[in-house]
């Protein structure tokens, strides 16, 4: 009987804290203050290229998301475009893209209900984009709705910020943001090694053939990741992270034994010497073989 007694009394008492626990949180969530916006970015600035296609016009998708309660109304916010982060990509000039002319602005608006929007820029093939890097950057601003979210660069594969940026051109590819593996090692992943253009293109080449090997699995990848791996909100080196077995399969692992052999084959090749092939190892920047991926 005792032993009900205190189990009563403590249940109680757990009851009773449970409440105030609750009460408290309620009194701290202020719900007069502004809904905060961010984006989440990688370490560097997102890049398109229209080398890669023959489309007059591509799309460019941003996800601005909300911290906050969703309302009943579209809400609109503020942002306002900015000069380029950089002056140039390696040697190629950059300068800021003008609306109407280098692209087409999104409406910027909040849908009612949700906690997050996708912003569609249009962006358009010029000639002045065959020899420079056009440049959309913008930041979200404070308005009577909404207030920009604090950068957090806690997790460098999605940096918390009010601002974003893409380059675009239609020279040669750069290098994908997902190709880099932090700061100090741009341009460089240990499963594909340091980029290079005819790499880039190979390993496009590759995953387009899945689109014939394998069309259920492609069609997946391609809403995921985009026809040419462009999805602003790829992962740095995605292909580790998810399905890694198909990626090894179908693409990674036939890219390095094509560059493999090709440059055993002809040593004097002028890229032969921009990558060392390794079957193992965890340190250094060098190409190492994935076929460890099919473990």
């Amino acid at each position: 009987m005792n032993k009900n007694i205190t189990r009563v009394v403590f249940s109680l008492i757990s009851f009773i804290m449970l409440l105030s626990s609750c009460e408290g949180t309620w009194i701290m969530y202020d719900t007069t203050q502004k809904d905060h916006l961010y984006v989440e970015n990688l370490p560097t600035a997102s890049t398109v290229s229209f080398a890669l296609v023959d489309d007059l016009e591509l799309t460019h998708n941003v996800k601005v998301k909300m911290m906050g309660m969703p309302v009943n109304t579209d809400r609109q916010f503020t942002v306002e475009f900015l000069e380029p982060s950089a002056t140039y990509v390696d040697t190629v000039e950059i300068y800021k893209a003008v609306a109407g002319t280098d692209f087409v602005a999104p409406s910027f608006v909040m849908p009612a209900g949700a906690v997050e929007t996708t912003l569609s820029f249009t962006l358009k093939r010029t000639e002045t984009i065959k020899e420079k890097f056009a440049s959309i950057r913008f930041r979200i601003v404070e308005d009577d709705e909404f207030r920009p979210m604090a950068q957090d660069s806690t997790d460098l594969g999605a940096i918390v910020s009010s601002e974003y940026e893409v380059l675009f051109n239609d020279g040669d590819p750069v290098c994908p943001v997902w190709w880099s593996a932090g700061a100090g090692y741009e341009g460089w992943q240990m499963l594909i090694g340091k980029f290079y253009v005819t790499k880039y293109r190979k390993f496009l080449e590759l995953f387009h053939d899945m689109e014939t090997s394998n069309p259920a699995i492609f069609e997946q990848m391609v809403a995921k990741y985009g026809y040419n791996l462009d999805n602003p909100d790829m992962e740095v080196a995605f292909y580790q992270k998810s399905d890694p077995a198909v990626w090894a399969t179908y693409v990674l692992i036939p890219l390095y034994n094509y560059f493999k052999a090709l440059y055993e084959a002809d040593p004097e090749h002028p890229e032969a010497t921009i990558d060392t092939f390794a079957s193992s190892g965890t340190a250094g920047t060098y190409w190492k073989d994935p076929v460890g991926q099919l473990k």
